[in-house]
Formats: structure tokens, sequence, C-alpha cells
């Protein structure tokens, strides 16, 4: 995993999603077709295992956006899961 989770995220994007859905910014599910219920759910576990974190299920529909998956992912590596 890379240190800066914006880029980590970025990559994971771009495994998923095709060039031309990907630009400079903030890249958001309403503005990207291809991103439909099915790749959303590839993508939080892509970034889970990318990032090594567990995203919590509640928060799946807030996470519509890469700067919202990116916001998520730093919460939970700063506090990691109880158990």
């Amino acid at each position: 995993m890379t240190t800066d989770v914006e880029a980590t995220v970025r990559e994971v994007m771009g495994l998923l999603f095709p060039p031309a859905e990907l630009h400079v910014g903030n890249i958001k599910r309403a503005d990207t077709p291809s991103w439909d219920s099915l790749k959303h759910v590839e993508l939080v576990f892509a970034v889970e295992d990318a990032c090594q974190v567990s995203l919590e299920s509640s928060d799946l529909g807030e996470l519509d956006s890469l700067d919202g998956i990116v916001t998520a992912v730093r919460m939970r590596l700063r506090s990691p899961a109880e158990g």
C-alpha cells in the first residue's frame, strides 16, 4: 500500500473504471456511468484490501465519491476497529 490514501484509491478506481471516466479532482458516482451498485461493492472491497482497512457497511451509501472514500479510509486508519 502506498502511504498516500488518495493515490491508492485512485489506483484502485483505475483498475475498475474506464480511463475516460477518470479525471483530475473528485470523482463522483453520479458522474461515472459505469459506477453501478455492483461496481460500488467491488470498489469498496478493493479499497479495503489495498488500504488494509475495514469500512463500515452502514457507510456504503455515503461512499459515493473519491473524496468520501478517502475520508472514510483515513478515519479508519486513525481509529482501528475494536475487537
